[in-house]
């Protein structure tokens, strides 16, 4: 019964209440000492971010516009950091609640072990960025192939660098990488934007660590493109009704047919979202309850084929559109093969974080 499986998470913003905002660099580190996280570095790159994400936004009065993640992901992009665990937090906070909105939003991501971050003010807007950085990963276009290399990070215990780049056709090319860095080569003939993406085997399973456009023969864009969402839904029904009507809609579009929605997928799905958020972990094996095969075969399931795709949002479309954009995510529910699927999520209370999990079988 062959099981493969995607994570992701998704670039998500949380606004709370006004006033001041100064950089905190130093609170960070002895935040990251304080918890035992070793090597959470400062990256300019990151901090430069951060001090344009909140200039654009300090112009905006009351809460950052839903559209915000949107130019945050631009911004990124634009500096060339293709890591994919990627958080930014925007806060307006007064100079003397500055260090506790910070460690509050710190605490609460505690779980996701990130490497890397960046503070950026304007005004009484304060961005944070964190970044788990598992690769070095480069993209270059030359001669009608888009080279891609990876190099896994020194100390890091991710292994089995895969590279998957989907095409402006939408097809898909994998290759696997021996050892820790290595090279691929892609056909890139045609003109328009790549999507390219490096997964890799972690503690709790296969994990995506890089994601990026990679543009050959066009220009990348000079501006962001906002996508403006309706107000956040936190009823758990509606959220797994919308993620599965924005994945049959996807499939439908490139002519499969609709999966069946299956109640003992969802209660599988529904069961490790809450697992993860429960026991603080972030990955397809579960410390307790296994990998996706022991946890469907636990149910009482049958199928021949199921894959599962995780994410962490804010808002369903956020998520969906995050699974589409990665190649990996984007086979498993592009999958022809598949018949039904589930969806599970579990809300964190603090943050408002979706976790969400997505299964897609064939079922016998």
């Amino acid at each position: 019964m062959p099981t493969t499986g995607h994570l992701c998470i998704a670039i998500c913003l949380l606004v709370s209440s006004p006033a001041a905002a100064t950089p905190l660099h130093s609170l960070v580190r002895k935040w990251s000492i304080k918890n035992g996280i070793d090597g959470l570095t400062r990256d300019e790159r990151l901090d430069r971010v951060a001090r344009l994400n909140s200039e654009a936004l300090a112009e905006i009065e009351g809460e950052a516009p839903t559209g915000a993640s949107t130019y945050l992901r631009f911004l990124l992009e634009r500096e060339k950091i293709n890591d994919a665990v990627v958080q930014g937090v925007v806060r307006r906070v007064g100079r003397e609640d500055a260090e506790a909105a910070l460690r509050l939003a710190l605490d609460s991501r505690r779980r996701f072990e990130f490497t890397h971050f960046g503070v950026g003010a304007s005004g009484d807007l304060l961005t944070l960025i964190l970044v788990r950085r598992m690769a070095r990963v480069t993209a270059r276009a030359k001669g009608g192939r888009l080279r891609v290399c990876v190099r896994l990070r020194a100390g890091s215990r991710v292994q089995r660098p895969r590279i998957l780049v989907t095409r402006p056709s939408g097809a898909t090319f994998e290759r696997a990488i021996r050892g820790r860095r290595g090279c691929t080569a892609v056909h890139a003939r045609r003109k328009g934007r790549y999507q390219v993406e490096v997964m890799v085997e972690g503690r709790f399973g296969p994990e995506v660590a890089a994601l990026f456009p990679a543009y050959v023969g066009v220009a990348p864009p000079r501006m962001p493109v906002h996508r403006l969402y309706p107000d956040r839904d936190c009823d758990r029904g509606h959220v797994e009704i919308k993620l599965m009507h924005l994945l049959n809609k996807s499939r439908s579009g490139t002519g499969l047919r609709a999966l069946s929605p299956s109640s003992a997928l969802a209660s599988v799905a529904r069961q490790h979202s809450q697992d993860m958020l429960l026991s603080g972990f972030f990955g397809h094996t579960s410390p307790t309850r296994g990998g996706l095969s022991r946890r469907l075969e636990s149910s009482g399931l049958s199928y021949h084929h199921a894959a599962e795709n995780l994410a962490v949002a804010t808002r369903p479309e956020k998520a969906h559109e995050s699974l589409m954009g990665s190649p990996g995510h984007r086979q498993t529910i592009l999958d022809p093969r598949g018949t039904h699927v589930g969806v599970g999520v579990a809300t964190d209370p603090s943050s408002g974080l979706l976790f969400i999990t997505q299964i897609v079988a064939q079922m016998r």
